[in-house]
């Protein structure tokens, strides 16, 4: 058990690092893009806890069963 929990130990702690990155990024926008993440966020069902639910569930033992990570939105407009 402690060697299927050591093969994927790294991948998880290397997304968790990630992922914090990336909300950190996404927390502290200025500028045209925090109205839009605001937007995007406020039309989320409070409920939903899709982004985090593989950080707070249970470690998958093999690394084809980890779970999807969260897809970013993106907030730019897209190009013209």
């Amino acid at each position: 058990m402690l060697a299927s929990y050591e093969a994927v130990r790294v991948e998880h702690c290397r997304r968790v690092q990630s992922t914090a990155r990336a909300w950190g990024e996404l927390w502290h926008l200025d500028g045209e893009r925090r109205p839009r993440r605001n937007a995007v966020l406020r039309e989320r069902d409070v409920h939903d806890h899709g982004f985090t639910d593989w950080v707070y569930g249970r470690t998958a033992l093999t690394p084809d069963a980890e779970p999807a990570m969260f897809t970013p939105i993106p907030l730019s407009p897209a190009p013209a």
